[in-house]
């Protein structure tokens, strides 16, 4: 349709010049892109149906990153300063015109949905935004308008929604965006997902971009936002791959792993904040092609093609080997592993600290100050090797730090009231009796000072210095760190819990009870 008539049939409604003008260019850029998913007539009545009024600019709103909306009162807002470069206004009014298209109102008026989203119970907003801005990019794609300034902060969304549209077929998911949202839900379903988890996990990855690539940079967020992504990420990974199926020949793998092997940009995407995780898949999955009688150099073409690193999947898919169910074991070959492999180690956890975590917890709540301590799994695994009676989830200790020196020490409390010290090397601490029947554990802090530790029956700490020469006392700095157990974290969140979350904790707190029972009379590490 020419302009001159859109612009004609957009007068009927509107009676801004700017609004018909911007109107008129997203129609005609939606034609181009779109036209044969939804005709052009059918667009102009949505848009004369959903869109209440012209296009309002204002100073700024609410939320001050957003430069433009469509309100639920059918108005769309652009700010004022954005206006000001017309080839950025243009890829923002198509996102908002995409939400605008996709309102769906009750007989009273009031809008029940907007594309994937369900306004009433604020669901779906994550699938909802990654669709908008991913069919914004192919419009920016078709208009050579691809730049950096033109995309929000749903890369990582973006690239999740393509890897499903892939999956899902274009037409099939483009269908229910425009025509049948509200039957999204039982599509998702129907492929082998769960709706739930996928949408809870876009919606926490929505507007993620600079924590994504910070956590698949090996940078620390605060408030454990690093286990956040990475365990959204991992959620939508093993959706897509249910999605999938299983995998059983080699045309089946690269058609996989073509799927998460490409992107736009692979320093914002997901599969770079779970890389144990995706690389024990591929690991798994070329065992299976192994076992059918698939030469490795055949698969190993595959990889080539992929860009898959044949090195550094072989050496973070024998990481992931050795966690096993048992995380008394687990934590003994994170020992084992450390005690060979120390600078090894450090390299590949203080980049996938939320791997480790994840294996080792108990219950959804991720304590604020515990997720960073990769190294407390390997020690605590030097003491499961020499206690077997003891259990990993019934531990808990003061990590014990003297900031000039770098002694770095864990004491580890039992429920039967006995405390053993390990240094950060996985070295067991000599420990004695004082007069008072107090524990007094010995170390060099360095080759000229010895420290002596003393814990107090009541639970106090203090520490004595000798040196073979003078000893300026207060440069001598401790930092202490207590970290209950997971069974004690569990206790606490129960009396702290509201009633419906209790039943949930209480079965994990039985679990671990369950464990440590269990447990009783085997030997690990042996």
């Amino acid at each position: 349709m020419e302009a001159k008539q859109i612009s004609e049939r957009l007068r009927e409604k509107f009676n801004d010049e700017y609004t018909i003008k911007m109107f008129t260019n997203f129609i005609q850029e939606f034609e181009e892109c779109f036209g044969n998913i939804l005709p052009t007539e059918e667009l102009i009545c949505r848009i004369n149906q959903n869109i209440f009024g012209n296009i309002k600019v204002v100073d700024k709103f609410n939320n001050e990153q957003l430069d433009g909306r469509f309100g639920d009162d059918g108005i769309v807002y652009l700010k004022k300063d954005a206006i000001k470069n017309e080839k950025y206004i243009k890829y923002l009014l198509f996102h908002e015109m995409l939400h605008a298209i996709t309102s769906v109102r009750n007989e009273e008026g009031t809008e029940i949905m907007l594309g994937f989203s369900y306004i009433k119970n604020s669901y779906g907003i994550g699938l909802n935004e990654a669709m908008t801005e991913y069919l914004t990019q192919i419009r920016n794609e078709r208009f050579k308008n691809k730049s950096e300034d033109l995309i929000s902060d749903y890369r990582v969304v973006v690239e999740q929604m393509r890897r499903m549209i892939n999956i899902l077929g274009f037409e099939e998911v483009t269908k229910y965006y425009f025509y049948q949202p509200d039957k999204f839900k039982s599509f998702i379903n129907s492929k082998g997902m769960n709706y739930e988890e996928i949408e809870a996990s876009f919606r926490n990855l929505c507007a993620k971009d600079r924590e994504v690539y910070n956590v698949g940079h090996g940078i620390m967020l605060d408030n454990n936002e690093n286990y956040t992504v990475y365990r959204f990420s991992k959620t939508i990974f093993d959706n897509f791959s249910k999605a999938i199926g299983e995998i059983n020949t080699l045309e089946e793998f690269e058609k996989k792993y073509t799927i998460f092997q490409t992107y736009t940009d692979g320093k914002i995407d997901c599969i770079c904040t779970m890389l144990i995780s995706y690389y024990r898949s591929i690991g798994e999955d070329i065992d299976k092609l192994l076992s059918k009688g698939i030469k490795f150099d055949a698969i190993k073409n595959v990889l080539n093609r992929l860009n898959i690193k044949i090195d550094e999947l072989k050496s973070l898919y024998g990481v992931s080997k050795l966690f096993v169910q048992d995380k008394n074991q687990t934590a003994i070959n994170l020992y084992e592993f450390y005690m060979k492999n120390p600078s090894l180690y450090f390299s590949i956890f203080s980049q996938n600290y939320a791997y480790i975590f994840e294996h080792f917890r108990e219950m959804d709540v991720v304590p604020s100050d515990q997720l960073y301590d990769a190294l407390r799994y390997p020690v605590i695994g030097a003491l499961l090797k020499e206690q077997c009676e003891i259990d990993f989830s019934d531990v808990s200790y003061y990590k014990v730090e003297e900031l000039k020196s770098k002694m770095h020490i864990y004491l580890f409390y039992t429920s039967d009231s006995q405390i053993y010290g390990y240094t950060a090397k996985g070295e067991k601490i000599k420990t004695a009796k004082d007069k008072d029947n107090n524990n007094v554990f010995e170390m060099k802090m360095n080759e000229h000072c010895t420290c002596r530790l003393i814990v107090h029956k009541d639970g106090g700490m203090n520490y004595s210095i000798t040196s073979m020469e003078e000893f300026d006392l207060e440069d001598v700095k401790f930092e202490m760190s207590h970290y209950y157990s997971e069974k004690s974290d569990i206790e606490y969140w129960i009396q702290e819990s509201e009633r419906d979350e209790q039943i949930r904790f209480k079965m994990a707190l039985k679990k671990i009870d369950d464990r440590i029972a269990n447990r009783k009379g085997k030997n690990y590490g042996d």
